[in-house]
């Protein structure tokens, strides 16, 4: 038997990703968010579901990049533009249309905003209308995982020669790690006050939050150079003592290279990393937004460099492409998307009054009370 007979491996492109691991865990929630994306501006330009809607097209890059790296037990605290992380972390397109369209099926029970997403069972927080109140709610998560891992003996505390334990140091044992919080907003976000206390109390305490800037250039209708002071939103991270990078937010390589990179920092006790996505919106705010602040040749230059394009692109270079395993994604995803909406027009049911008692209050106690009080204005 020939010892040096070399081992079969598997062809990997210019960002360490093979062909497996690029269609699979990549292209499928990228080319998923995009298709059940248009699918719902369709259906709310058809009148088929109520309220408005936030379309996420052309930022999916960013979105799919970090998501993917979510593990059980993370928390995903998204704005309203968030489809392409919720995709990545696994929900189906079922649960989706459930919420924008309102059914009792909902995961939220149908409380929230149709576009404000949220998923208990894949621990996604729902957005509300307070602009970066995500941001605040990961570093508060962040800290509950770093509380636990104390109380689970996962954390040493490094006491000074006074006795005294100041913030953040603290060292990880060998051998554990932390979960993650993931915060996504926009360039707008950076401007509130709940953006710079939530940085500034992760970094004081080395919280691990992954901090996901996507500057997509317009805060509604406000330019970023008139909100943002600095060239760049990374720049920021530094009076919080964390690293700041800025990456291309339409390449979801890059961006799952780089998020790759903060993840493994934050798990290990290295802390927060704020990561600033280039990226752009190809609709308006919402879909009631005309978008008539911004030129034609600004939305076209951006879909040159679309991010399911630039995927064909550095996988054809780095020889990773598939004609056959694209199609095959694309017929898988539409089919689940077409059935979803059979679903939830001709199946799901309408949310009873009394359920919004036992999605908002959990505690039993206040089901009670509360359900008493409701039972005594019907009555009236």
């Amino acid at each position: 038997m020939n010892s040096n007979k070399s081992k079969k491996t598997k062809n990997k492109g210019s960002f360490g990703v093979d062909q497996e691991t690029a269609f699979k865990v990549l292209y499928h929630p990228l080319l998923k968010a995009r298709l059940l994306d248009e699918r719902m501006v369709k259906l709310f330009n058809q009148g088929r579901f109520g309220g408005t809607y936030f379309s996420g097209c052309g930022q999916e890059a960013t979105n799919v990049g970090a998501g993917v790296h979510m593990v059980e037990g993370d928390i995903l605290a998204p704005s309203h533009r968030q489809l392409g992380a919720m995709v990545a972390r696994g929900i189906t397109a079922k649960r989706v249309l459930a919420q924008v369209y309102s059914t009792a099926e909902s995961p939220d029970g149908a409380q929230q905003h149709p576009c404000h997403f949220g998923d208990p069972e894949l621990d996604i927080v729902s957005p509300t209308g307070h602009v970066a109140i995500q941001v605040v709610l990961a570093a508060g998560a962040a800290y509950a995982y770093l509380l636990d891992a104390y109380r689970e003996g996962k954390v040493k505390l490094n006491w000074d020669k006074d006795g005294i334990v100041w913030a953040g140091n603290w060292t990880l044992k060998k051998g554990t790690s932390l979960n993650c919080a993931f915060s996504f907003f926009g360039d707008g976000a950076t401007a509130k006050g709940d953006f710079h206390e939530s940085m500034n109390f992760a970094g004081v305490h080395k919280l691990p939050v992954i901090y996901m800037a996507e500057n997509n250039i317009w805060a509604e209708s406000v330019h970023v150079t008139e909100n943002v002071p600095v060239e760049r939103i990374s720049e920021r991270a530094a009076a919080y003592g964390m690293p700041g990078i800025t990456v291309d937010g339409q390449n979801v390589f890059e961006v799952y290279s780089a998020v790759g990179e903060a993840v493994k920092r934050a798990r290990t006790g290295g802390g927060p990393t704020l990561i600033e996505c280039l990226t752009y919106r190809y609709h308006g705010h919402s879909m009631i937004d005309p978008a008539d602040y911004r030129t034609d040749e600004e939305v076209q230059e951006w879909k040159e460099r679309d991010p399911l394009k630039v995927f064909k692109e550095i996988a054809k270079k780095d020889g990773i492409w598939s004609e056959k395993l694209a199609k095959e994604t694309e017929k898988n995803i539409n089919d689940e998307i077409e059935k979803a909406i059979d679903w939830v027009e001709e199946e799901s049911t309408r949310p009873k009054p009394d359920q919004f008692i036992d999605v908002t209050f959990r505690n039993p106690k206040f089901n009670e009370a509360i359900r008493k009080r409701w039972e005594k204005r019907k009555n009236v």
